[in-house]
């Protein structure tokens, strides 16, 4: 079976943006089946979609893996709620 590569953008505009970012990729690199191949740098944005709110700070990873986009979905849904992401503003304030 051919491994998938995917490349994941990954932004915080909450508090410890960067510590955010860095823990989110911590725990991607932890799963079993994924394999982080590539990391950006970190660079800043401004929101898009609801503007009222802080700049972000993001990053791209490359990764590779067997998972289905379905599953990697999932599987990033768990780091997000872990790292206490809340949904209550679409495109609105995010830990990551």
């Amino acid at each position: 079976m051919a491994r998938n590569k995917v490349y994941l953008s990954l932004g915080s505009n909450i508090g410890k943006r960067e510590e955010y970012i860095q823990k989110a990729i911590k725990a991607i690199e932890k799963t079993e089946g994924i394999r982080v191949l590539k990391k950006s740098g970190l660079y800043e944005t401004t929101p898009v979609g609801y503007l009222e709110q802080d700049l972000f700070l993001n990053a791209v990873i490359k990764i590779e893996t067997d998972f289905s986009a379905r599953e990697i979905l999932k599987i990033i849904n768990k780091i997000e709620d872990e790292l206490d992401r809340k949904r209550e503003i679409r495109w609105g304030p995010r830990t990551i």
